[in-house]
């Protein structure tokens, strides 16, 4: 029989994580904004970005044991990975389909990685850049990656804009491994989630399509 096997490793902090929108309950704004910023230069709704948020700090909060007449009350679906946002209200597989290159869910609040996020990415990020100025940067790193958050922000004259290690760095710690396994006519692709920590990488999560 014929088997063949292929794959390719992408950063997963290339993308916007979506994790970082709140936490323990309390939504964070700023990142509110950034993933509104994404929505509207995918041309999409960026009132998504609180529906976001809102459903998923209503689903990190403790549940109600029970309703006034004694119901079960359901607790929101918790959001771990971006076919989720379905859940969300507003979300159309047409919105999906436009942001999953560029959204992800992470285990933990992560900053983007500078070198490896597309233009859309940096401008979301940043609020201070427009599409436009991060194509620029994009361009620019081509030759020569960024150091650090100092070098990145000194590669755009005239802009003016600081960055925080939690917003954003040069380095990452999450990989996606996509593979495709074709056997005959069958076909089977996975994606699998690698944490990298100094010379350990531990698997995540792994997933078939």
């Amino acid at each position: 029989s014929d088997a063949a096997l292929s794959g390719s490793i992408s950063d997963a902090q290339a993308r916007l994580n979506l994790t970082n929108l709140c936490a323990n309950g309390t939504i964070n704004i700023a990142e509110v904004a950034a993933f509104a910023r994404l929505l509207s230069n995918a041309k999409q709704d960026p009132k998504l970005a609180q529906a976001t948020a809102e459903l998923m700090a209503a689903a990190q909060k403790k549940p109600e044991t029970a309703s006034p007449d004694n119901q079960p009350v359901p607790q929101p679906m918790a959001l771990a990975q971006t076919d989720d946002l379905l859940a969300v209200p507003g979300f159309t597989p047409q919105t999906l389909e436009q942001l999953k290159d560029f959204v992800i869910f992470l285990p933990r609040a992560t900053p983007v990685n500078l070198n490896t996020a597309p233009a859309e990415v940096l401008a979301a990020r940043i609020e201070a850049l427009t599409l436009s100025d991060a194509a620029v940067l994009v361009a620019n790193r081509n030759t020569a990656s960024f150091r650090d958050l100092a070098d990145f922000t000194n590669r755009l004259p005239g802009k003016a804009f600081s960055l925080s290690a939690s917003d954003a760095s040069v380095t990452t710690s999450y990989f996606l491994v996509n593979g495709k396994v074709r056997m005959n006519r069958a076909g089977l692709e996975v994606q699998a989630l690698i944490e990298r920590n100094g010379a350990n990488s531990k698997l995540i999560q792994i997933r078939e399509y």
